[in-house]
C-alpha cells in the first residue's frame, strides 16, 4: 500500500524530505520530537536506513535524512523527480518499506505518449 508520493523540491534534494502530516500514522510508533530508524528497500534491493524525525508539538510534518543524501546521490534524483513510499506487511516479519524512483523524464515521456494516444482518438472521433 502506497502511504504517499511526492514530486521532489530543491530542499527535499539538498536539506531534508518533508512528509506529509498523515504519514505518521504508517510508521512505528515514537515519542514526539524523537528519531526513528525507517529500513528501505529501494528497486533494486538495496536496504537504506533512513532517520526520521517525529514533528515535536507546533511542527506536523514528519522528515527523513541521514542516509537520505546517500540515496539521492546514488539515484542520482533532482528537483521533479517523483518517489513513492509504500508499507507491506508481512505476517513473519512484520512492515518491510519500500520506495520508487520516477525519474522526471520518465513520467514527462509517458504523459507524452498518452496526449498522443488521446489526440489520435479525439482526431478519429472528430471526422466520424
Amino acid at each position: 500500500m502506497a502511504i504517499f508520493s511526492k514530486i521532489l523540491t530543491s530542499s527535499d534534494i539538498l536539506r531534508r524530505l518533508s512528509m506529509p502530516e498523515n504519514t505518521i500514522k504508517a510508521f512505528p510508533p515514537a515519542q514526539k520530537g524523537h528519531e526513528i530508524i525507517l529500513h528501505v528497500k529501494d528497486d533494486s534491493g538495496n536496504v537504506w536506513s533512513f532517520r526520521c524525525r517525529i514533528p515535536a508539538i507546533g511542527f506536523s510534518k514528519p522528515v527523513v535524512f541521514g542516509n537520505w543524501f546517500k540515496f539521492v546521490r546514488s539515484k542520482d534524483l533532482k528537483p521533479s523527480d517523483t518517489i513513492v513510499l509504500y508499507k507491506e506487511m508481512d505476517e513473519s516479519s512484520g512492515a518491510q518499506y519500500k520506495i520508487e524512483v520516477k525519474k522526471r523524464d520518465q513520467v514527462i515521456r509517458k504523459d507524452t505518449v498518452t496526449c498522443k494516444n488521446t489526440l489520435v482518438i479525439n482526431h478519429h472521433y472528430h471526422y466520424l
